[in-house]
C-alpha cells in the first residue's frame, strides 16, 4: 500500500491559533473575447480547515435548497458550472469576497 508522508498525521495539523489567524487570497486570470480579465477571491478563514468546511457546507446547502436557481445542465460538472451564481451568492453571504480586478 502506498503511504503518503507529505501530509500531517491525525492530530498533527496546524494549531487552533494558526487556524484562527489563517486567510487566503486567490488571484485568477483568464481570457474573455481575447482580453485578459482578472478575479480575486478572499476569505478570512484558514483555507485548509475552516475555509474548506465553509465551501463544502455552502455547496451542499446550494444543492439541497437552491435547485430552482441552478443551471439546467447535466453531466460531470465542476461546482462553478453546476451551481453557478447561486453558489457564489451563498459563499458571499457567508463571508467570502469575490471581485473583478485589473490585469496588467
Amino acid at each position: 500500500m502506498l503511504q503518503i508522508t507529505l501530509l500531517p498525521k491525525p492530530g498533527q495539523g496546524p494549531s487552533k491559533d494558526t487556524r484562527e489567524k489563517g486567510f487566503f487570497r486567490l488571484k485568477l486570470v483568464g481570457k474573455l473575447d481575447g482580453e485578459k480579465i482578472g478575479a480575486q477571491v478572499f476569505c478570512e478563514k484558514d483555507p485548509g480547515y475552516s475555509g474548506t468546511a465553509q465551501m463544502i457546507s455552502e455547496a451542499a446547502l446550494c444543492l439541497a435548497k437552491d435547485d430552482l436557481k441552478l443551471p439546467k445542465i447535466y453531466g460531470v460538472l465542476t461546482p462553478a458550472s453546476s451551481m453557478g451564481t447561486a453558489l457564489i451568492d451563498r459563499l458571499q453571504n457567508s463571508g467570502m469576497n469575490f471581485s473583478i480586478v485589473s490585469v496588467s
